[in-house]
């Protein structure tokens, strides 16, 4: 393995970090986590026991090429100050690098599919899942048992209730909160937007910049 900071991290004597894995200073390995080789860990993060990051991504034709043709799974990259609770798992990437920023709080058995890409201070709650190729912004809480279908997209503030159900490639609307199956449009996330004293003119242009970019990248455009 190649650890930088090896001396300054704690890595209990059941953690398994794997040949190739690059990690960062400060950071805690507890019992029976599981890091893979392709990952790239930066600092002051903690895994908790049977916590796995780098795992193969679930994804049928990566796996079958990674097999076949020694396709290479592309990295895992998380960021500083992160807490990954007991029984997450965090894929590796199949099409682009998985990403975690900073910051981020993950709850026990929490999942977090191939290819996405989560922003900073994020709350992600027990057993959530989030599907692969998804795209979650800084500031957002996902709530217990709460899913988010391949190519979902989560706008910065916005909230999912507990067991929400975020149907095929639905755009979440920054500071805005969702609940139900499939997820509705409840209110806006009102504590947020008053504890960062964001105006109604700065709500109304970060909402429309987040739309634009959405539909630059072709997603679906039906916003609901």
């Amino acid at each position: 393995m190649i650890v930088n900071g090896y001396n300054s991290c704690k890595v209990a004597d059941t953690a398994i970090i794997k040949a190739g894995a690059r990690v960062g200073f400060r950071n805690t390995f507890c019992d029976y986590c599981v890091i893979h080789e392709d990952a790239i860990i930066g600092n002051d993060n903690y895994f908790a026991s049977h916590s796995v990051i780098g795992s193969a991504p679930e994804h049928r034709d990566a796996i079958e090429n990674n097999y076949k043709h020694q396709y290479k799974f592309l990295d895992v990259i998380i960021g500083d100050n992160n807490r990954i609770n007991e029984f997450v798992t965090i894929n590796a990437g199949a099409f682009r690098h998985t990403r975690v920023g900073d910051s981020n709080f993950i709850l026990r058995g929490a999942h977090i599919g191939h290819d996405t890409i989560i922003g900073n201070d994020n709350t992600i709650s027990c057993n959530a899942l989030i599907g692969g190729h998804s795209e979650i912004e800084n500031n957002c809480n996902l709530g217990l048992n709460s899913v988010l279908h391949q190519f979902s997209y989560m706008g910065e503030g916005a909230m999912l209730g507990m067991s929400a159900v975020v149907t095929k490639k639905k755009m979440l609307l920054p500071y805005n909160i969702y609940v139900g199956n499939p997820a509705r449009q409840l209110k806006y996330n009102d504590y947020l937007i008053r504890k960062l004293e964001i105006d109604a003119i700065t709500l109304n242009i970060l909402i429309e910049n987040y739309i634009d970019r959405y539909n630059l990248l072709n997603r679906d455009k039906d916003i609901k």
